[in-house]
Order: C-alpha cells, then structure tokens, then sequence
C-alpha cells in the first residue's frame, strides 16, 4: 500500500508545461498554474482507481534569485478501507536548463510519512535520514530524462513494534535521451541495499543484501501515453458514472467499453518500439527463533531474478523474451526425504522472435471494429480471428526458442533446449524440435518409489503418479553415458505432416511405455 502510494504520489513530480525562462514573477504564476492543474488531474485519476487524494493548503511558486522555489500542499491519500497515507509536502527547486523547454530540478521529500488506521491510529511511519534527488525534466513530454537520486537511512516501523524495517542505502537513476521527434530511450534503475527486518515480537530477522530493478526504453513515446490517458479520462469517469439498469445505459456502456479498447489498441501500436525489465534479488535470509515445539526455522537464497523484454515493435517483426531463474534456495523446513524433489537452482529463457505484432494489433482492431457495428459477429469474427494469427504467424516466420531451461539441486537435473516454428504449410500448423535431457532420472524415481509405498506418507498418491510419469520418460528416453552417471534423453520432433516422433519413434503409433518398475524394498532417506 506504501509503494503505491509513492508510486502516485511520484506522479506529483512532473509538473505540466512551464514556459517562462526568466525567473520574475510571471513566470511563478505560469508554473503555478500548470502545477496546480497538474494536481487537479491527479486527484482525477486517483478517484478513477478507487483512492482519494487530499490537498490541504496552498501551492506555493516563488522566485528566488536564481531558482523557483515550489512548495505543494500537503498531500494525503485515502483509501477505499479508511486508511490513510500521509505524505507531507513536497518541496522543489527548479531552474530553466540552457536548453529550451528543458528544466534542472532539485526534489525533497517530506520526512516523516504515515500510515494510518481508520480511526487515526498510526499503522506504519517511515522516516528518512538523508536523501539528495536533481533531475532534468522536460516540458513538451512531462517527463524526468535525467534523475539521480540517493536515499540513506531508510526506517519503517509498524504499529506496536509489530516489526522494524531499515534500508541502509536507496538509489534511483534514469539516463533517457530524447530524439528529434521526442522519443526517449535509455536505462532507468532502482536499487535497496542492506535491507533489514525485524520481528521484535518473535525474534525474527529477514535480510536481504540488494533489490534492484532495471528497465531500458527504447524509442518510448510519452506523448501517446498522455494523450491514451486523457482519452481514457473520460470513459473512466462515465463507466463509474453509469449504474442505470436500463437499454439506453447498457448501450451507453457498451460505446464506452468499446471506446476504451479502441484507445488501447491505438497506444499499443504507437507507445514506443520496445523496453526491457529485471528484477532481481540478492542474498535473502529469514531466520525465525524455536517456538515451544517448533524448531528454528532458517531460509537461504543466493539470487534470483525475472525478467521481460519486448523489442522492434515499430517494425514488421518484432521479438518477447521472458526470464526468470534463482540460484541457492535452502529451507531447513524441507525433509531430507523431500530435498531430492526441490530445485536448488533454476533458470527460465524462452524467447519468440519475428512475431508480426503491429500486423496482430491491426487485424485485431480491425476485428473489434466490426464486431462494434454487428454484435452479432461477435462469434465468428473471433473464429476469423484465430484463423488469420497463424497465418500471420507463419508468413513472418514466427519462432519461440527455448534455451538452457532447466531445474537442478545437487541429486538431478532436467534442462529443455529447442524451437517451435509456425508453417502454415504443416499440418499442425507449426513444426517443433525440442531436447530434454534428465540427469540423476533413476535416484529420483527409486525415491519417488520409496514414498509411494510408505503407508505413512501423507503425499503417497501424489509420488505414485510421479514415479509413474518418471518411469514414463525413462521408458521413452535413451541413454548417454556421462562422466556423473547415465544422461536420459528425449528428442522431440513435429514434422510437417503432422507426427510426433519421440527420439525417432511416432508417439501415437508406438507402443505405449513402459510401466512404472516395482517399488524399491529401501526406506526412505
């Protein structure tokens, strides 16, 4: 609820058009009258998603000698359940750059900020030991290209010392540049160091050595943006607005929604040409004390990240890439005979490549347009729909590769590698050749076997059905002789006459595999 608050409450800092370079009085008064129907717009947009922003006392522009001094109201943010976010009063300082239409800025926070109840007790408070934050913002895109920003000594408490939250050392840095037609691409990041969490009814700590998130924007395009916005505005406002159960309001409904998608679509293909984002972890520990009979509990890991990209958008083909992975993971609430069957370490790589997906956007607006003037379309011209994509597909050549994907701990491994093609010439509509290699196969299915068989394990049909597929793929698989023990494989092919073939064998006129083998006489470990 906190981070969102900032997050809108952040909306605050980029103030409307100001287009006086000298530093007089008129010049205060445009730019307190563009910040003041800045302030108006997000009072708007807040109330559109459910929060009220509350302003109490003037906003201030004052000419100094050689900069204006801005101080905002103070600002509150009331939700929906009574609680409040009290945030303070902003202060900047902003002076013209020397190019035109460009400002240097000079941002404080208030310090402190509260959560707090519906009754005006206090939830949460969080103060702020030192911060410094200059930026350049430019007037024609309502946007900060520049900003470095530090935070030191960030403290979070609850409400009882429910739990103490320190964050030693915050920093936010963009570096955008804006081309000729007002485009901004570059890379903007956020990073906590030395987080630190403290449970004082408990006993408990959390630790983490640095949360970071990372974004690139290339060619964004912040004037679709605001246009979608103040075009979404006012269909927004009605749709909240209509509660009528009547034709005449259904239908006024439904020009609205069909309004609103049509605003989406268009941003969507005009927003920019791509952007890419990571967040990543480093070094999470939980420690919890014993508790009358439940022991020490103790969780670990190293890293761990996910991560989109989305590129070329502008042009004929462009490409998705999804990542995600973590490395370390250890809980000592796992069971020695469950740690067999839990990734100590993973990695997740799929990307799609030459994906048309201006010419998808199109056709799909195209679609919802027709559908808008017959209703009664609505069926077949999603069959149209779903016809036509592979088509697309197909002649852009369209395809997902899948690249070092895998789960691993000390016991096993499984890793995927291959590609998925769309062809309209194939039967299937697409070809596919994938390989799945699976080290460590026959000690996981003996285990998975054990488990089975113990009249006291409480997941004993779940492992069943497990050692029954393990027992599956073993069946199907060949074998490669590794230095660390035997490696199973299976290639999986699509062919363009429709057959799936399983390290060369046709899947569906193959006998089936073998069944699973008898359980083992061990114990489990």
């Amino acid at each position: 609820m906190v981070l969102r608050s900032l997050i809108l409450l952040a909306l605050l800092l980029v103030p409307a058009t100001a287009r006086a370079q000298a530093i007089d009085d008129k010049g205060a008064e445009a730019l307190k009258g563009a910040l003041s129907s800045l302030l108006d717009e997000q009072v708007t947009l807040g109330g559109q998603s459910g929060v009220q922003i509350i302003k109490e006392g003037p906003l201030s522009v004052e000419p100094s000698d050689s900069y204006y001094a801005v101080t905002f109201p103070h600002l509150s943010i009331r939700y929906p359940d009574g609680k409040q976010f009290e945030f303070g009063m902003l202060s900047i300082n902003a002076v013209p750059h020397d190019k035109p239409g460009q400002w240097k800025m000079s941002i404080a926070l208030p310090t402190p900020m509260l959560l707090l109840n519906d009754d005006g007790s206090e939830l949460m408070r969080m103060n702020i030991g030192a911060q410094q934050a200059a930026g350049i913002w430019l007037e024609g895109t309502h946007y900060f290209t520049k900003m470095d920003s530090t935070y030191k000594d960030i403290a979070l408490t609850g409400e009882n010392g429910l739990f103490e939250l320190s964050i030693p050392l915050t920093r936010i840095r963009y570096n955008l540049e804006d081309d000729p037609d007002g485009m901004l691409s570059g890379p903007i990041s956020a990073s906590l160091e030395g987080l630190r969490a403290l449970f004082p009814q408990s006993g408990g700590t959390a630790t983490i050595g640095k949360l970071q998130t990372d974004f690139t924007l290339d060619r964004y395009n912040p004037k679709a943006e605001l246009a979608y916005r103040r075009k979404i505005q006012p269909l927004l406002e009605n749709l909240q607005n209509e509660d009528l159960p009547s034709s005449s309001s259904e239908d006024k409904i439904g020009k609205d929604m069909n309004a609103l998608q049509d605003a989406m679509l268009e941003f969507f293909m005009s927003w920019g040409n791509g952007f890419s984002g990571t967040y990543s972890l480093e070094d999470l520990a939980v420690n919890m004390p014993a508790q009358g009979d439940k022991p020490a509990r103790q969780l670990r890991l190293k890293n761990a990240l996910s991560g989109f990209e989305i590129g070329d958008m502008l042009s004929d083909k462009a490409f998705l890439k999804v990542r995600a992975g973590h490395n370390g993971f250890f809980s000592n609430e796992t069971p020695e005979k469950y740690k067999p069957f839990v990734p100590e370490n993973s990695n997740l790589d799929i990307t799609a490549r030459n994906v048309p997906l201006k010419a998808i956007l199109e056709l799909a607006a195209t679609t919802m347009s027709a559908v808008q003037s017959n209703p009664d379309m609505r069926q077949m011209a999603g069959l149209s729909l779903m016809m036509k994509v592979p088509a697309l597909l197909s002649q852009a050549g369209t395809i997902i590769e899948f690249e070092n994907n895998y789960l691993e701990n000390e016991a096993h491994k499984a890793d995927l590698n291959g590609q998925i093609k769309a062809d309209m010439s194939a039967i299937s509509s697409m070809t596919a050749q994938l390989r799945a290699t699976f080290a460590g196969l026959d000690a996981l299915l003996t285990q998975a076997q054990i488990l089975a068989a113990d009249p006291e394990e409480p997941a004993a049909a779940q492992f069943a059905e497990m050692a029954k597929t393990l027992a599956q793929i073993k069946g199907w698989a060949s074998v490669e002789q590794q230095a660390a023990g035997p490696l199973h494989v299976l290639n999986f092919e699509l062919n363009t006459q429709g057959q799936m073939l399983l390290n060369g064998r046709d899947i569906k006129a193959s006998a089936p595999a073998p069944a699973a083998l008898p359980p083992s006489t061990g114990t489990a470990q």
